[in-house]
């Protein structure tokens, strides 16, 4: 379920090259969502748990946990089992196979991915619209062009 409290879409980076969270921090961030980065499987838990992202952007090797036992758990989890994960990859289509077999993944992309693709994925796997005022009113309008 989408966080009402969230002014943009929040989505929580998790991948353990620094680099990595530093451009998808920077290119998440141009395209209009709120980004928080963690490095590890530990840390992803404890910042859903404080603050439950709209998506969670999840590398395949977080550093303390394999990404497909981070997955597992997420799915699990009462409170969890509803946060779109798409997982990424920069190795093989055999590591996407992995995910998808044994594990059920439906949001998987590996490979260098364009940021017009990224943000679309991620715009398809929430519901999200952002709440403003006009006249005083309560009106919402489409993430789209909050983000274009």
């Amino acid at each position: 379920m989408i966080n009402p409290h969230h002014a943009f879409p929040d989505v929580l980076v998790v991948d353990s090259r620094s680099v990595s969270r530093t451009v998808l921090r920077m290119v998440l961030t141009l395209a209009g969502f709120h980004v928080r980065c963690v490095s590890g499987g530990v840390a992803a838990l404890a910042a859903i748990r404080y603050d439950p992202p709209d998506l969670i952007l999840l590398e395949t090797a977080p550093r303390d946990m394999d990404g497909g036992h981070l997955y597992a758990v997420l799915s699990d989890g009462a409170d969890t089992h509803d946060i779109p994960v798409l997982l990424v990859s920069s190795s093989s289509e055999s590591s996407a196979c992995r995910f998808v077999d044994e594990l059920g993944v439906e949001a998987f992309l590996t490979g260098p991915v364009e940021n017009e693709h990224l943000r679309d994925e991620i715009l398809h796997r929430i519901d999200w619209t952002a709440p403003t005022e006009c006249d005083g009113e309560n009106t919402s309008e489409s993430v789209d062009r909050v983000v274009s």
